[in-house]
């Protein structure tokens, strides 16, 4: 899975939880920013195969991309088998849901 650069919000009422969590290119590095919708949040760097693994369980916990950015060129996670097994099962998942 490539890591889908741009800003996540998780917005659920019953849990008073208004996230977000966005991810974007600065320098040729990876900086995650994250906190409550209306705040500065927080950021910190990271690698690209701990960020793709991040936006797999953001988007199953029910994060919905609202911003998309495009991605650069010069930074793409590495594809292991384990997560071409874990992609196939999520999309076969969110298949039966849709």
């Amino acid at each position: 899975m490539d890591i889908q650069y741009g800003r996540y919000e998780y917005i659920n009422p019953d849990e008073n939880s208004k996230k977000f969590w966005t991810v974007e290119a600065v320098d040729n590095r990876i900086r995650v920013s994250w906190g409550r919708i209306g705040t500065a949040g927080q950021s910190e760097f990271f690698e690209p195969g701990v960020v793709a693994k991040r936006v797999r369980e953001k988007l199953k916990k029910g994060y919905v991309l609202v911003q998309n950015n495009e991605k650069p060129k010069a930074i793409k996670a590495p594809k292991t088998r384990q997560k071409e097994q874990e992609e196939f099962c999520l999309e076969t998942a969110l298949a039966k849901l849709g």
